[in-house]
């Protein structure tokens, strides 16, 4: 029950961070250049889907990825020759960084 509240405070702040910024961008769900990355990221082992297409996205669409998912951390930390220019941190990190 501590975890599950310390997230959501966490992620209630960073939302407020993000609202009060206007930084919120909606992205398109598929495309040919998200679908290319989703399966080079199945063969590097993230075996979730959602992730992989959540990952997708914000490699083509954005420059930061504000997850809590340890798999994609790891992932990325692991290939971030190949992922330049995207940046995968948590809220704490963001809330340090950007408040």
């Amino acid at each position: 029950m501590k975890l599950r509240k310390t997230l959501r405070e966490k992620y209630n702040k960073g939302l407020d961070v993000l609202y009060y910024r206007s930084k919120i961008k909606i992205l398109s769900l598929i495309t040919p250049e998200i679908d290319e990355i989703e399966n080079k990221l199945l063969d590097f082992g993230l075996s979730d889907y959602f992730d992989r297409i959540i990952f997708s996205m914000a490699y083509h669409e954005v420059d930061i990825l504000l997850t809590e998912d340890q798999e994609i951390h790891s992932m990325w930390k692991d290939h971030q020759d190949i992922f330049e220019g995207l940046v995968v941190i948590s809220w704490e990190h963001f809330l340090q960084k950007f408040k």
